[in-house]
């Protein structure tokens, strides 16, 4: 779903219209995660569906901006979009290109995409999803990787047991963190946990994701590494000689995410000169973002009113396996 060219251009009028400021002190953690809904458009497995954030009056948000990151004071539980729940492979994305960052499904070719479902797994063996209020700087290149971010928000593997939905926002514990290195960018997986979930009390670091979830990790390790080798693409690799990381390295990577956002969201990391990222910025609850917007601005009555169609049936290709290198 694309935006007419009448808001393209309203959004690229304020932004250029907006002053550069120095970017504000990353904000102090607190317990204000407001509730959100779900806006559905179309029919899910097409081209045409898209999932707008809400907030509780109706109005609308970006997932990517207006989500706080933090949902306690203390800064220990993060709050965690989930896009592609576990056991699925429909390739569905915060999309940062997009005004106010909605969830589509990624297309290739024209189609809807669809993940390889690597024997003997089916499709994200996780909830896979982001953190809101992060971003992967391609300008940062991490003495861990040597390379530069993915020009993505931080991406997220929740291991609990209960298997989620798209749109839903999580509570999370961080446990870890894997520095993979995909195609020339630094690509991080952070490892969470539902603090709903059974095992949430008994596990706070990576130590813990082994022992009580054996076998995880390195499934988790060479699935990363070897899945792009399907569709003819170079073995994936990984930054600390291919360990994953404990839960201190992985909150120094989310507060770098999230300066980096705060840098992105008051034009300290322009996102519209010559096009360089196509990040979408426009926000509607980040008061010191030039990009943000009334909740009553005009330009948001053009995003369609909720309208959900019956799901499509899935192409039949999407449910066979695929063989690789086996896991030694």
């Amino acid at each position: 779903m694309k935006l007419a060219s009448s808001i393209l251009a309203y959004c690229l009028a304020v932004s250029r219209a907006s002053p550069q400021g120095a970017p504000p002190t990353p904000p102090t953690p607190a317990n204000t995660s407001p509730a959100f809904q779900r806006r559905e458009i179309g029919s899910k497995y097409t081209v045409d569906y898209a999932i707008y954030l809400e907030n509780a009056d109706g109005t609308l948000a970006s997932w990517m901006h207006d989500i706080p990151l933090y949902a306690d004071p203390r800064g220990q539980i993060l709050n965690m979009i989930v896009e592609i729940p576990r056991w699925t492979n429909a390739k569905f994305e915060v999309q940062v290109k997009e005004f106010l960052n909605p969830i589509t499904q990624n297309q290739k070719k024209g189609e809807p995409k669809f993940t390889h479902n690597i024997f003997p797994n089916r499709g994200y063996f996780f909830n896979y999803g982001c953190f809101p209020q992060t971003w992967e700087d391609p300008n940062f290149k991490h003495p861990a990787t040597g390379y530069g971010g993915d020009k993505d928000p931080l991406d997220v593997m929740e291991i609990g047991d209960a298997i989620g939905y798209t749109g839903q926002i999580k509570q999370v514990k961080v446990l870890g963190i894997i520095a993979l290195i995909d195609e020339g960018e630094t690509d991080w997986k952070t490892i969470v946990i539902d603090v709903n979930d059974e095992m949430a009390p008994m596990m706070n670091d990576i130590d813990d994701v082994m022992k009580y979830k054996r076998g995880f990790l390195e499934n988790t390790m060479w699935w990363l590494q070897m899945r792009k080798t399907a569709d003819g693409k170079p073995v994936n690799t990984f930054g600390y000689n291919g360990v994953p990381q404990g839960k201190d390295v992985a909150m120094g990577v989310i507060r770098e995410t999230n300066s980096h956002w705060i840098s992105l969201l008051a034009r300290q990391i322009p996102p519209a000169v010559d096009n360089q990222y196509e990040i979408e910025c426009f926000n509607t609850s980040v008061p010191w973002s030039p990009y943000r917007l009334s909740t009553r601005d005009r330009i948001l009555q053009q995003i369609p009113s909720a309208n959900p169609q019956p799901t499509a049936d899935l192409p039949p290709e999407s449910l066979e396996w695929t063989f690789i290198e086996p896991r030694p």
